[in-house]
């Protein structure tokens, strides 16, 4: 790293210091907060240690070591027994042919808890993300980036819900919103507890109570969550393949499995989603049906939107092209 990037971390680390005790957490001092070097992310800067673009993508998202468990390149098949670097691509489309359908594997997440311990949980969410450049870490250029991603994002989510006939209540929270879909009586769609904003109302909740009544454990997975806050990198120079030369700012939304992925798309070229396998579904939502025995009354949902996938794939919103993990370029 050279002296001049250092220098700009440094500044900017002690902003922080001198900021964050100072009042209530706000969208750009968590920001400040996860601030990096792109260097020190980069899968790709020793030949021998290269992974897909996609399985970059994720490890800027997560922060997290990408070895066993979560290098999605080695597991693309949504189980924890690596393969070989060197036949990742065939081991792929052997996968591709050969895995049982996503609702058969669904029957084994409970199963598999315990293997999938040391699995991120960013790797088991669906999650659409933008990587954008920021012309500077100043204040004011951070800022700018965040409001337009989280624009962007809050659009997207909300165009595809209502594509799906679902009305949309945004419930505010601390450093996000919560994009909640709902039917005409105010009950949300393809959610099992379902009646929590329609007893929110009949309460006249308001601001945080109405977010701690409808937010809770058990309507986990019923809605999709924008977050406010980024993932900013710095850099100078080239950051590979896919990515903006110098600064650049990773922004993120959750949306659960019950989604109409198919009515997902993107005016702007740098929106992703990164669509998990159903063998690494962490969804509280989907586990309430399956449970209770009512996976029957969901599955035709998840079906006709292409809810469920085998192996974990990225697509670029814009054009729809896709990114798959165990290929390297």
């Amino acid at each position: 790293m050279n002296l001049k990037k250092l220098s700009v971390v440094l500044t900017l680390g002690s902003a922080v210091a001198l900021s964050g005790c100072a009042g209530p957490r706000t969208s750009m001092s968590v920001t400040k907060d996860k601030i990096d070097s792109f260097e020190d992310f980069d899968l790709s800067l020793e030949e021998e240690n290269n992974h897909s673009v996609a399985m970059q993508y994720m490890h800027l998202i997560s922060k997290k070591r990408v070895h066993k468990a979560n290098d999605l390149d080695a597991n693309m098949d949504g189980y924890m027994n690596a393969s070989a670097r060197t036949t990742q691509v065939m081991a792929g489309a052997g996968v591709l042919v050969s895995s049982i359908n996503p609702f058969q594997a669904l029957g084994t997440i409970f199963g598999q808890q315990s293997n999938l311990s040391k699995l991120h949980y960013m790797y088991r969410k669906n999650i659409i993300f933008t990587i954008t450049a920021v012309p500077s870490l100043l204040d004011s250029e951070i800022q700018k980036s965040l409001d337009k991603n989280f624009t962007v994002m809050t659009d997207i989510v909300s165009d595809a819900y209502k594509k799906d006939g679902s009305e949309v209540v945004v419930v505010k929270g601390g450093i996000g919103d919560y994009l909640i879909p709902t039917n005409k009586e105010g009950s949300m769609n393809n959610c099992y507890y379902s009646k929590a904003i329609i007893e929110a109302d009949k309460a006249n909740l308001k601001g945080m109570e109405r977010l701690n009544a409808v937010i809770t454990k058990s309507t986990s997975g019923c809605y999709s969550s924008v977050y406010s806050y980024g993932i900013p990198y710095t850099s100078t120079g080239s950051n590979g393949f896919g990515l903006p030369s110098g600064n650049f700012m990773v922004q993120l939304a959750f949306i659960p499995v019950a989604f109409p992925i198919d009515k997902l798309s993107s005016k702007q070229s740098d929106v992703y989603l990164y669509h998990t396998s159903a063998r690494f579904l962490k969804d509280e939502n989907i586990k309430n049906y399956m449970k209770n025995d009512k996976f029957d009354d969901i599955a035709a949902y998840l079906e006709e939107h292409s809810a469920l996938v085998k192996v974990p794939v990225m697509t670029n919103l814009s054009n729809g092209k896709k990114l798959q993990f165990g290929t390297v370029l």
